[in-house]
């Protein structure tokens, strides 16, 4: 059973989390200056193993600390009001361990209670609960199901820090009274693991919102408002989905009425689309958002592996060292350092040759670059990529020779995971289990993330540390506009996310497709702000050539050689994917057929089944040539003599027909065929 709250004011952040660790206080990291988790699964990943804290604060060491009072035995009432404060130290007269916020006036008592800390946390309602005093109306309690900042940790509004307020007092028992009386009051048990229910909604905004709105939540609310009214025709719902979810993300770090925001909401949203959508409607739309995005991002029941957003900790196998603190005189001089030594080489780099871009796919995405695609919304931008994505992850050709496999990181605001399901399965994913194994493996997909926009210092860093973590070859940003929280029509919104996010990225080697929608004149490429292309290296724009299974990709902007101006895509059936026209090569032979996989790198080991592999490098082929086009593969391909280049089709100077031959080519007169391939002396 816990005693003490360790004494941490003259420690580091990451000192002061090893000493939490060391007492046995479960704890977590939360970005910094913040009361949000860094991780996926927050305060369910809270632990007391030293390496694993030595880590967390290695990568993060501006994190704010959380701990679980619940995991020792704990409870904590969270006390944010001077009446609340003075009401409550009247009702418990003991003396107990106790934590004073950087608000100035909050304060975090710590009380032993075995039979309430089994309990994930609960709130009294307006009347102060069963102990009738309305200065403890809503007070909220933390146990095994929530989580209280700790000392030294900086409070987001004030950037003072949470202290103990006497670190030699001990954390006393909960009078026996008090408890019985908490004990009398309905809880929500902690863990679980079932799925959400209206009810479960509820709880949550009844847990989240705050009766009044702080200084700092009335600028994020007033925001959020202006984005939704203005937002244009064609995303007006799309607009209100990103909108909601910045305010809930918001709710976890400033006071806000939840409430009173869902109707301030539905007064700019409602009108605002009154030319399209009857007054019931756009009332469910504005519901659905506020209820969806709560059910899908924000409740707290138990991890589960299948839950997407930000990556969990892996196992450590080297126990690293902590990092000593440093001055910003110590930290200034090291980046100094770094940018002497890290400079350019002029002599040698003018000598040596222009190293060859490395592309993703060939001709439209290169390695470690930041590419933009553009589109009018539902032309199919996010099929496309998703398309792209998965291939790159399970290494199969996409719109020309096979990259990879790779680990991509897709950071989607805007489907659901029945939408995901639904596409992953068109696009023959569940058919083969070692091809879903190998996706599952290196497409992180994280749905409606719960990380700070991208153009603030949070999110940026909460993104590239990810990102490194998993090692990310390949980042895809689904949309732009539901990334950020600053207006869409700002430079500085872009400028921002540029220092923050897209930067550190490009500087870590690391591809970025930034998704965004047109503008309403389509001349001048994607909507809001100029600034937005000013920092891709590649920019395109997508849009259908007349039907759904046509698409054009047009090159509007580049910094490189070597990028193809337009590309005419074709988009497939039985399973769903994307080809380059004019590109399909027509293997009529097995020889044709091997050399033609081998030009698109589809090698015989690869993941899935063979046929669909080449199928999906464009090979249009004889399914009665595979078998023999393997074996020819398998014995390396031998040269065949000059007296029969003439006779095989070389699919790298095959002249495109417009429809595939429905047989395979006879073979030349005077030489006998077998199956799909000449028989011939092999030497």
């Amino acid at each position: 059973m816990l005693g003490k709250l360790p004494s941490v004011g003259q420690l580091s952040l990451p000192e002061a989390a090893l000493a939490y660790a060391r007492a046995g206080v479960p704890i977590f990291p939360l970005a910094s200056k913040s009361k949000r988790p860094i991780y996926m699964g927050g305060f369910n990943q809270a632990t007391i193993e030293e390496a694993q804290v030595v880590q967390w604060w290695a990568d993060n060491p501006q994190a704010n600390i959380g701990a679980v009072p619940g995991r020792v035995g704990c409870i904590v009432p969270d006390i944010d009001t001077e009446e609340a404060r003075e009401a409550w130290y009247e009702l418990v007269v003991v003396d107990t361990a106790a934590t004073q916020t950087g608000g100035g006036i909050g304060v975090h008592p710590w009380y032993r209670s075995d039979a309430l800390a089994r309990r994930s946390h609960w709130r009294l309602d307006e009347q102060g609960g069963t102990f009738g005093d309305p200065r403890l109306a809503n007070l909220l309690f933390r146990a095994s199901g929530g989580y209280v900042v700790v000392a030294p940790s900086i409070h987001p509004d004030t950037d003072q820090p949470y202290t103990l307020i006497d670190p030699a007092v001990p954390i006393s028992d909960l009078p026996s009274d008090v408890e019985k009386a908490l004990l009398a009051i309905p809880a929500r048990a902690a863990g679980g693991g079932h799925a959400v229910s209206t009810a479960e909604v509820e709880a949550w905004f009844a847990d989240v919102s705050k009766p009044e709105t702080s200084p700092g939540g009335v600028t994020i609310v007033e925001q959020r408002i202006l984005n939704i009214a203005n937002a244009p025709k064609d995303a007006r719902n799309d607009t209100l989905m990103a909108e909601v979810g910045v305010l809930l993300n918001a709710a976890y770090v400033w006071d806000i009425d939840l409430h009173d925001a869902r109707e301030q909401v539905r007064a700019a949203y409602v009108p605002h689309v009154a030319d399209t959508r009857k007054s019931r409607d756009a009332n469910r739309e504005v519901d659905h958002a506020f209820d969806y995005i709560a059910t899908q991002r924000y409740w707290e029941g138990p991890l589960e592996e299948a839950v997407g957003g930000l990556p969990i900790k892996p196992k450590l196998e080297v126990v690293p060292s902590l990092p000593s603190p440093k001055t910003p005189e110590d930290r200034h001089r090291i980046i100094v350092q770094e940018l002497i030594e890290g400079r350019v080489q002029i002599g040698p780099l003018l000598r040596g040759e222009t190293p060859e871009i490395e592309w993703l796919v060939d001709g439209i995405i290169p390695r470690g670059r930041l590419v933009a695609v553009v589109a009018e919304a539902k032309a199919g931008k996010s099929l496309l990529l998703l398309d792209i994505g998965a291939g790159l992850a399970v290494g199969h050709a996409i719109l020309g020779k096979a990259h990879g496999p790779l680990v991509v990181l897709y950071v989607d605001y805007e489907m659901t995971p029945d939408d995901l399901h639904g596409r992953l399965d068109d696009l023959g994913y569940k058919e083969d289990e070692a091809t879903a194994a190998l996706l599952d493996q290196n497409l992180h997909y994280w749905q409606i993330p719960p990380i700070d926009p991208l153009d603030t210092e949070a999110g940026g860093r909460l993104l590239v540390d990810a990102a490194a973590a998993i090692g990310a070859d390949l980042i895809v940003v689904d949309t732009l506009a539901a990334a950020v929280q600053g207006a869409e029509n700002e430079s500085d919104t872009y400028r921002a996310a540029r220092h923050y996010t897209w930067a550190p990225l490009k500087a870590a080697g690391r591809t970025v497709i930034r998704v965004d929608h047109l503008g309403k004149d389509k001349s001048k490429g994607a909507r809001g702000s100029s600034m937005k292309r000013d920092d891709v290296d590649v920019l395109w724009e997508l849009s259908r050539a007349g039907t759904d299974d046509k698409l054009v990709l047009v090159r509007t902007h580049s910094r490189l050689p070597g990028v193809e101006e337009r590309i005419n895509l074709a988009r497939l059936t039985n399973p769903l994917r994307h080809v380059r026209q004019g590109r399909r090569k027509y293997a009529t032979t097995a020889v044709a057929l091997a050399r033609a996989m081998l030009d698109a790198g589809v090698a015989l080991d690869g993941p899935g089944r063979l046929a669909d592999r080449a199928r999906r490098a464009g090979i249009i082929f004889d399914q009665r040539n595979l078998t023999e086009a393997r074996a020819y593969i398998a014995a390396g391909m031998p040269d065949l003599g000059p007296d029969m280049e003439s006779d095989i089709i070389d699919p790298r100077a095959v002249v495109v027909a417009p429809s595939p031959p429905t047989h395979p080519s006879p073979p030349p007169r005077g030489k006998r065929k077998v199956g799909g391939i000449e028989s011939l002396e092999v030497t």
